[in-house]
């Protein structure tokens, strides 16, 4: 079979069709991925604000191996440590949420405003 005759046999419409059902679910299923990602954020958040703290350390510290979020676990943890007293554990990831929040955001003044509680 020559290039031509393949080019020809995917432009065909039940091979279009089968092509935008397969671009469609990777689509959806990557979307589903990165939001369900997001959500487990979500709700190690609220875990924090219900204040069981070791729960959200046990949940939040086997992530930082594998989520793409660790400026939002690191600081969870950071914060999560504090609350607890535990200050020496909260400095790294408090440091680490302050050198790498490049767009200084919420999480870098969080990180900020913990990091003085611990040093001090």
């Amino acid at each position: 079979m020559t290039l031509g005759e393949i080019a020809a046999s995917i432009r065909t419409p039940s091979n279009q069709n089968i092509m935008k059902k397969v671009i469609t679910s990777f689509l959806f299923l990557t979307s589903l991925i990165a939001f369900g990602q997001n959500q487990t954020i979500e709700d190690l958040w609220k875990l924090y604000q219900s204040q069981d703290y070791n729960l959200v350390i046990e949940k939040a510290t086997p992530l930082l191996d594998t989520d793409s979020n660790k400026v939002d676990l690191s600081l969870l943890l950071g914060r999560a440590y504090a609350d607890k007293g535990k200050f020496k554990e909260a400095l790294p990831y408090l440091y680490f949420t302050v050198i790498n929040d490049n767009h200084n955001t919420w999480r870098k003044a969080w990180a900020l405003a913990y990091l003085a509680l611990v040093i001090l």
